[in-house]
């Protein structure tokens, strides 16, 4: 490339240099001899040739045609995806000739989108929007221009091609005219209906259309095809008189994601089909007729109802089913109508009929036969029939009550109207007539020749009919002369008895007169008896000669009446009558009703006990013999019925099962026997139809179903019907179908039992399906059975034979291999379970391997060193067909390469195995790693000796590449040393192309080190800083520091900081950056306010990365001035106390008191503004608020109850930023109520409100000697009172109000009987700790009761617990747990004030039950005093509302004290219980003792330095305490009502705590209930203790 003047030394060029070209890479490096001419010295230099960069190569993409994709629902900036290759173009120029910016072409797709100038990503431009139904692709050109395009630059461009990817934007929509469909009711499964189509716009999956019909309304009535879209009927119970139309929803969804879908709704209305016949609304139809009823008349109504809905269908006709005859009913109406006259007397009394409905569809259709029964009822249609001769005679010298005659009438008519009766006219006159028997008597004779009368003979019915006939008698005188005696028969009226069985001509009676000559007849004659000439009476004989039966029948008249004649010579004749009563033998058996008797009744057990119906017969004979008894004979299955002998009333015995039966019935055969005897019997057949109840559940007809299908079908297919059979009947018998569990992918038909395919099943994916169905009843009583459902998925050739993945594509063999050798097998599975057979097909080396057919093991078939061979490695192909023996036979080929290689004996190896060299990052991708060069070599021929290399390991991966001439190359784009890549080990492995391919057995290791260029920009830690300062920060003071990191190092990674331009003027003279340490500091005079400035980031070095990647960095920097609010306001007292009466009116300010508070700060810091806690105080009877400026305090409003809350907080807080604040207590207190501030001796008594104010000030520091000469004096004034109180103590008794009566005085240990007034006030309840719930309702009048107090023995008193430092808790928190049932009377009256008004019924003393006592009773002292004020000392005078402890009304101690309370004051003369008298004498319990005093360090645990607080703020303080610990830690030994002392609960003092310095206390040491006489209010005495 270069030329050398040997003599000049002159380089030049010696051909064309292309920077760009892979073999040098921009660089020549080379050495030359420099040499004196005619000398031996010569020396070697060094030469290294840059070439520097010209423009000299126009950008290339990577493509001339890039396609990508994008979705049509992309919006602006979302990129264009490129699946292949992505649009980028290279330059093989160099620095900025090598940098391309990317653009598009204009053109009027192009508008659409925009490209990355540097990264060409192409992006959805601004406003664009797509539709790929509207366009589906945009194309325009992108261009890659070097040098920024300006001159010299050179463009590439490629074309882009933009598919619109679809997304699921249209549903499908349905194209279908008919909405409204119309379906005979008696359509068969499978009936197409119509077929429905929808088009989707979208393509792919997204326009795959699936239909469904989603619909509970038609559900497993109907089904749509998932893809035909063929709308079918797939139950044959379609019931138009149970829903006339369904109303349907088409889905058709296509299988985008989401799902769009497309809606149609259709109504199918179902037309009436004449599929129901008539049914009669009673089995047997039952009327009555009287038999005069006309020709024509309409006697009754039947009727039957047809469930069709259409008038063709459900029109009724009626027909008689053996014709018309005496009755015929109408066909239209039902109506039952008399054809013919009707006559009882010729024996149409009953007449039975079946009726027949029919409707008038196509085809008709009849109905169940029922039963007409019509009795015909007797009708008095028929006159009596008289017999009688109508001439008689009578001698006139008959006498008065001759009978003349008997006549008897006939009447054809029944019961009463058949009954005769008989009159005479004229009445009473000649003759008289028996109205029942028809005997004409003579009554008296008149002077005639002849005597005439009517006689009528009348029935019984209602419109009574009647017959008359003359009767004529003539009146014979007898010859003259002849004297003639008159006959008469023995008696005028005969009567006897015969049985009605008496055979012919058997003699009845002998009515004979003692005359001979005489003639004997009846008149009339009569058919049953006759008289012969002797006068004896006979009965007739039948006409047949060998029937000697009688005649008489007394079913048919039980009485005759005879008129027997007797005429004698002359004209005389004697009558007289028999009375024949026939007496009844058993010649009649029981008679049934005619026609059918069926009665109905339910099965199951609610008809047990019930009447199904009443039989009866009717037994003609009288007494026994017509007495009928019932049984059932025959039919009773299972003795289901029971029957009542004696009413013929059937019941139900027994729960009936009507399944059981046959026809749905029973027949019972039931006898009707008479008593007598022999007795006589009848039967007959009673049917009783059984009526159904819902009792049987559905039954399958199998256990287990089984079916099949063939795979790969649609959903929607008929697999096969299961069947459940109910054996109940009508509604009761209706199944209903539905799938329980199992494995799905089927449907069951509701109503038909139809199984139906879900969706397409794959027999390779599931063989076998199993689900269970249930067949129910759907009544209230739920009735199922269940039945096993297997269907087989058929097997159908759907599935080639698949070869197995395990099998490489590609076989490499050696061809040294022997013939016959097996080199490879293939394998395929047949997912249809068929056998595969292997056979070779094809392939361009198929003469060289044979396979075997039934394993598919390939072998060598001839010699491979034979082939003809151009390269080391041959290459062909083999086809190997799987072929399965199913019908149709389906086969899948598989190609095969087959590399056959030649041997291959030896290994590369390196000519250097390690290289150690540095090269300079920022180099590009391609760049070559100058100094290594590495080479390999092989000993083999051809492609067994061709080397490759390769890189195997490096310390950090892909940073380099080797070439395959040796050259080690930069791998990425740009050589970054930063991400820890400063040193890099590289191993390359040489391999040889042979075939087995062989590896040199030692690698190249190439050791690389990575300078440093400044390519990195400093990057500051945190973008934004925010910060807060005072407003008077000295000047100079560091206010933060900024910093930031540079990824290089050394002199590239030194970094220098600086305020940004933007901010130098105005921010410069109030803060600088110190630009190597990043410091900020004040600089001048700093206002109120936040200053928001940056500061920059940058590098001291020339920077020398790409220009893309080069930038500044700057820190936001927020520096927020704060006000110096350096105090918190302070009260001028730590408490504040307000006295306040009940009366005071909203408004009312309290002037005395201010509160007030100080703060130090100036300006807006030092202003107060004063708040209580909760906004207002509510405490005692008021609401109170406080002015925020002065401090002044006013009551806003009164409250309706009084709170037991009697202090609030104040705060006061300033105006600083941030505020302060400060606090106080407030208490409210009654005006009689005493300072909180607890003295600490009796120094002073000052008058304030008429109350006596104790004050004590305990000064420090400077004053200390005053404290001690002051705690001297009130020591000697302490011992000289208790001096006084001991020499008194002798004489000390209870003291009580003289209106108060007590007993006298009692002896040693005698029991003290008090009497104290029950109306005290509430203070004084408390005093005496009486629980506010056991008090009485308040009295008017005082009511005493009795206290009883023992004498107490002394006595020990347990260990008790090491008293707690003196908090806030006064007396109680010093105490920790006080001693029970002694309590503030000040402290109660707002926190545990009574309901009532002050005082009230105190009920009976008694020791708290769960305390222990030191006796049964508390002692009590017999000193008595009269005065309140010691006599000589009244600095120490006793409070009459004084009380030690504090307690609640349920017994539980309060651990924060009231400001009343002694615990906060115990030596306040108003609070302390220390009448001379009360307090015992002993120095041990005596405050003032000097091993008692608070300031004695021995004696008080609670020095100050437990405190957090001074004197000054804590008012309780140990240092002003005036109590001994010694004497409060005793003080269970000491008081009235003293036990053990436990910890509370939330106490923090373990039992190790406990201290043992307790002593026993005698008698002398023991307290006394102290009543002060002059503690009076205006109930009575006040009781202290």
């Amino acid at each position: 490339m270069f030329s050398l003047d040997n003599t000049t030394g002159i380089l030049t060029t010696a051909a064309d240099i292309d920077r760009e070209s892979p073999i040098f890479q921009g660089r020549f490096t080379f050495t030359v001899l420099a040499k004196k001419e005619g000398s031996c010295d010569s020396k070697l230099i060094s030469v290294t040739i840059d070439v520097t960069d010209t423009n000299d190569n126009t950008p290339v993409f990577s493509a001339q045609s890039i396609v990508g994709h994008i979705a049509e629902n992309a919006t602006v900036d979302d990129f264009v995806i490129f699946y292949n290759q992505r649009p980028e173009a290279t330059d093989a120029d160099f620095g900025c000739n090598g940098t391309v910016k990317y653009g598009i072409h204009s053109s009027q797709d192009g508008g659409m989108f925009g490209i990355n100038p540097h990264t060409a990503e192409i992006y959805v431009s601004s406003g664009s929007e797509f539709d790929r139904e509207s366009k589906d692709q945009y194309s325009f050109t992108i261009t890659a221009t070097d040098r920024d395009g300006g001159i010299g630059s050179f463009t590439g461009t490629a074309s882009i091609t933009i598919i619109i990817d679809d997304i699921n934007d249209n549903a499908p929509i349905i194209h279908s005219t008919q909405n409204h469909i119309d379906l005979y009711e008696n359509v068969t499964r499978g009936h197409l209906i119509t077929t429905l189509s929808a088009t989707d716009a979208d393509e792919g999956a997204n326009a795959e259309i699936v239909y469904s019909l989603e619909d509970d309304d038609g559900l497993f009535l109907f089904n749509i095809h998932p893809t035909t879209g063929e709308l079918k009927v797939t139950s044959g119970h379609l019931d138009r008189e149970t829903t006339e139309t369904y109303e349907l929803t088409i889905f058709a969804r296509d299988r985008g994601s989401p799902s769009q879908t497309g809606t149609q709704s259709m109504t199918i209305t179902i037309l009436d089909c004449n599929d129901n016949a008539p049914i009669f609304s009673q089995n047997v139809y039952k009327f009555s007729v009287r038999e005069d009823v006309g020709v024509g008349t309409t006697i009754a109504t039947i009727s039957a109802t047809d469930g069709d809905v259409t008038k063709q269908n459900s029109d009724v006709r009626y027909t008689i089913v053996n014709g018309i005859g005496t009755f015929y009913v109408d066909s239209t109406t039902g109506a039952v109508v008399v054809n013919d006259t009707l006559d009882y007397e010729e024996g149409q009394t009953y007449f039975e009929f079946e009726v027949e409905a029919e409707d008038t569809g196509n085809p008709v259709l009849t109905g169940k036969r029922s039963i007409l029964q019509i009795n015909v009822l007797d009708a008095n249609d028929n006159r009596p029939i008289i017999s009688v001769n109508q001439n008689y005679s009578l001698l006139t010298a008959a006498p008065k009550g001759s009978i003349v005659t008997v006549v008897q009438a006939s009447d054809l008519d029944s019961g009463n109207n058949g009954k005769v009766t008989f009159a005479i006219d004229p009445p009473q006159d000649s003759f008289i007539i028996d109205e029942e028997t028809g005997i004409v008597k003579l009554n008296q004779l008149e002077n005639t020749n002849e005597i005439t009368s009517v006689i009528t003979a009348t029935d019984n019915g209602e419109e009574k009919l009647s017959s008359s006939l003359t009767l004529v008698v003539q009146v014979i005188e007898p010859d003259p002369g002849d004297t003639l005696d008159p006959l008469n028969f023995n008696n005028d009226t005969y009567k006897i008895d015969v049985p009605e069985n008496i055979p012919g001509n058997s003699p009845v009676l002998n009515v004979s007169i003692a005359e001979a000559g005489l003639e004997y007849a009846t008149l009339p004659d009569s058919p049953l008896f006759q008289v012969d000439v002797q006068g004896i009476i006979h009965t007739r004989e039948r006409q047949h000669p060998n029937d000697q039966s009688s005649l008489l029948d007394r079913e048919t008249s039980e009485q005759h009446v005879l008129v027997i004649v007797a005429k004698g010579t002359h004209g005389r004749q004697a009558i007289a009558s028999v009375l024949i009563n026939v007496l009844d033998v058993n010649d009649e058996p029981p008679v049934f009703p005619e026609g059918e008797e069926i009665f109905e009744v339910t099965e199951g057990d609610d008809w047990v006990g019930r009447t199904a119906g009443n039989v009866a017969a009717l037994d003609r004979d009288a007494g026994l013999n017509g007495t009928v008894e019932y049984r059932i004979i025959g039919g009773n299955i299972d003795d289901s019925f029971d029957i009542s002998t004696i009413s013929g009333s059937i019941s139900v015995k027994r729960p009936l099962d009507r399944e059981s039966l046959n026809n749905d019935e029973i027949i019972l055969t039931v006898q009707a026997t008479d008593k007598g005897d022999p007795p006589l019997s009848s039967t007959k057949d009673v049917r009783i139809k059984v009526k159904d109840i819902n009792d049987e559940p559905p039954v399958f007809t199998e256990d287990t179903y089984f079916g099949s299908i063939d795979e790969e079908q649609e959903g929607g297919i008929l697999v096969l019907q299961v069947s459940a059979t109910d054996k109940d009947l009508g509604s009761n018998a209706d199944v209903k179908y539905r799938i329980i569990s199992g494995d799905g992918g089927f449907l069951v038909d509701i109503a038909g039992g139809s199984i139906f395919s879900s969706k397409k099943l794959d027999r390779e994916t599931k063989a076998i399906y199993s689900f269970v169905v249930e067949a129910y009843n759907p009544g209230v009583d739920w009735l199922n059975d269940t039945a096993t459902v297997n269907i087989t998925v058929n097997d159908i050739n759907d599935n080639p034979p698949n070869f197995t993945n395990q099998q490489p594509e590609t076989i490499t063999i050696p061809e040294d291999t022997k013939t016959g050798t097996s080199v490879f097998r293939v394998s395929a599975e047949d997912r249809d379970n068929n056998d595969v057979n292997y056979r070779l097909t094809g392939g361009s080396c198929r003469e060289l391997f044979s396979i075997k057919e039934s394993t598919g093991e390939i072998s060598v078939k001839e010699r491979l060193d034979t082939i003809d061979r151009r390269d080391e490695v041959y290459s062909c192909i083999i086809e190997v067909t799987a072929e399965d023996d199913g019908v149709p036979s389906l086969n899948t080929t598989k190609s095969i390469d087959v590399n056959i290689t030649a041997v291959n004996y030896f290994w590369p190896e390196f000519e250097a195995t390690f290289l150690n060299v540095t090269v300079r990052e920022g180099l590009r991708w391609g760049d070559p790693v100058d100094g290594v060069l590495l080479n390999a070599t092989d000993a083999d021929e051809g492609r067994n000796g061709v080397v490759m290399l390769e890189i195997t390991d490096s310390s950090i991966k892909g940073l380099f590449n080797v070439t395959a001439e040796g050259q080690l190359i930069v791998n990425v784009a740009e050589l970054d040393r930063e991400p820890d890549n400063d040193h890099v080990s590289v191993n390359v492995s040489a391999y040889d192309l042979g075939t087995p391919r062989k590896y040199a057995n030692v690698s190249a290791v190439v050791h690389i080190t990575v300078s440093d260029i400044n390519d990195n920009v400093p990057v500051p830690d945190d973008e934004s800083i925010e910060v807060s300062i005072p407003q008077d920060t000295p000047l100079q003071t560091v206010v933060l520091n900024v910093t930031a990191s540079d990824r290089d190092i050394g002199e590239n990674a030194i970094i220098r900081f600086c305020l940004d331009e933007r901010d130098r003027e105005g921010i410069a003279s109030l803060f600088l950056v110190n630009s190597t340490t990043g410091a900020i500091t004040v600089n001048g005079s700093l206002e109120l306010t936040s200053y928001v400035f940056y500061v920059n980031v940058e590098n001291t070095a020339d920077f020398e990365g790409t220009v893309n990647e080069f930038g500044k960095y700057n820190i936001k920097v927020n520096v927020t001035v704060i006000s110096t609010n350096r105090h918190a306001p302070i009260f001028t007292e730590d408490l504040y106390e307000l006295h306040v009466n009940d009366s005071l009116l909203p408004g009312h300010t309290f002037n005395h008191m201010l509160v007030m508070a100080t703060d130090d700060d100036s300006g807006s810091d030092g202003d107060v503004e004063y708040s209580f806690k909760d906004h207002t105080c509510q405490a005692f009877r008021y609401v109170l608020t406080i002015d925020p400026q002065n401090g002044t305090v006013s009551v806003k409003n009164t409250l309706g109850e009084e709170e037991s809350n009697r202090d609030c907080t104040i705060y006061a807080t300033d105006s600083g930023n941030p505020p302060k604040r400060s606090n106080a207590s407030l208490i409210i207190k009654d005006p009689d109520e005493p300072p909180t501030t607890p003295p600490s001796e009796c120094v002073g008594v000052f008058p304030d409100n008429g109350a006596v104010v104790l004050t004590l000030q305990i000064i420090t520091g400077v004053l200390s000697c005053l404290v001690v000469v002051l705690s001297a004096f009130l020591l000697r004034n302490r011992l000289h009172c208790l001096k006084t109180i001991q020499t008194k103590r002798a004489r000390s008794t209870v003291s009580i109000h003289p209106e108060v009566p007590v007993d006298p005085k009692p002896k040693k240990n005698e029991t003290v009987r008090l009497l104290i007034p029950a109306q005290l006030p509430a203070r004084l309840h408390q005093v005496l700790d009486r629980n506010e719930a056991a008090m009485p309702p308040n009295n008017k009048e005082p009511v005493y009761q009795e206290i009883n107090e023992q004498p107490t023995p002394a006595a020990s008193v347990g260990p008790i617990r090491k008293p707690l430092p003196v908090s806030n808790n006064g007396l109680n928190g010093h105490l920790k747990r006080p001693v029970d049932h002694l309590t503030s009377a000040r402290r109660e009256q707002h926190e545990a004030r009574p309901s009532g008004p002050r005082g009230g019924t105190l009920p009976p003393l008694q020791a708290p039950q769960n305390t222990p006592q030191h006796g049964k009773e508390k002692k009590l002292r017999k000193k008595k005093k009269r005065g309140q004020v010691h006599p000589k000392h009244p600095e120490c005078r006793s409070d009459r509302d004084s009380g030690i402890g504090q307690d609640d009304s349920r017994g539980s101690f309060t651990d924060t004290p009231g400001p009343d309370s002694p615990k906060s004051c115990p030596d306040s003369p108003k609070a302390w219980p220390d009448s001379p008298k009360a307090w015992p004498d002993s120095p041990k319990a005596w405050p003032d003792s000097p091993k008692a005093w608070s300031d004695s360090p021995k004696a008080w645990p609670d020095s100050p330095k437990a405190l957090p607080d001074s004197a000054k703020a804590r008012p309780y303080s140990p240092k002003v305490w005036p109590d001994s610990p010694k004497l409060w830690s005793n003080s269970p030994k000491v008081l009235p009502n003293d036990h053990q002392t436990l910890p509370d609960e939330d106490s923090e003092v373990s039992d190790t705590e406990q201290v043992d310095n307790h002593e026993d206390i005698d008698s002398d040491a023991r307290p006394v209930y102290e009543y002060d006489t002059e503690a009076t209010t205006e109930y009575g005495s006040m009781l202290s203790l």
